[in-house]
């Protein structure tokens, strides 16, 4: 006796750009679990994402930040310019302002971290598939910085990444980016090495890093290590 075939009903699409294999098939092996999603394309790199979104017309893209060399909210433009009706979901690996606005200012629908509970990842399907733009309610501060991202007007080339800073603190973020010492920053603005202190933890705070080594990660994928 042959077993009964379901059919699910209103089954959503999904191609998966992620170049690491190792992640790739862990997030197939937890979509596939849900029978209301099919990945039907994994993709490695941005050219092949783009041919692949054309020519299969999925739901919904999950693709990481950085596909080869291309910069993540210059891909999702290109993709948005493409199928302007598919639904994006950004899979990070920070938990950063600067890196959540732009790609929601470039045409994501949805921003999750890589260390977010996977669930996370099936809430933010349900709500871009239902109309909605999704960051986690457990990204507090970020969403108090990010009050505007979902109605907002801004390109994202247009978006200056340090706009929460003053301008010292935007003095310090550069020094630091360029890994100057805390001993050579107050040199440098005359000012106490406690005081560069005490900028740089509120630079971190309000970009939402956890540390300097992020801030500087982040400043080289967004060439940001120079004040010019």
């Amino acid at each position: 006796m042959q077993p009964a075939v379901h059919h699910i009903p209103d089954q959503k699409s999904i191609i998966l750009a992620e170049p690491e294999r190792i992640i790739s098939k862990a997030l197939v092996a937890l979509i596939e679990r849900n029978p209301h999603y099919k990945i039907i394309k994994e993709c490695r790199d941005a050219e092949e994402v783009v041919k692949h979104v054309v020519e299969l017309e999925p739901d919904v893209l999950i693709t990481g930040i950085h596909l080869d060399e291309k910069n993540g909210a210059e891909a999702i433009r290109s993709l948005r310019k493409e199928r302007k009706s598919i639904k994006i979901v950004v899979l990070g690996s920070y938990r950063d302002v600067m890196t959540i606005r732009m790609v929601l200012d470039a045409g994501a629908d949805a921003y999750i971290s890589r260390g977010d509970d996977p669930e996370e990842l099936f809430t933010a399907l349900n709500k871009t598939l239902s109309g909605k733009r999704y960051v986690p309610s457990s990204y507090s501060q970020i969403l108090i910085n990010l009050k505007d991202a979902y109605s907002s007007s801004l390109e994202a080339k247009d978006f200056d990444p340090l706009g929460e800073l003053s301008n010292r603190e935007r003095e310090v973020f550069y020094m630091l980016a360029n890994g100057k010492p805390n001993r050579l920053i107050a040199k440098q603005l005359y000012i106490s090495p406690r005081t560069v202190e005490t900028h740089r933890a509120r630079v971190i705070k309000k970009l939402g890093f956890t540390s300097t080594a992020d801030l500087i990660k982040y400043a080289i994928r967004n060439n940001l290590t120079s004040c010019t």
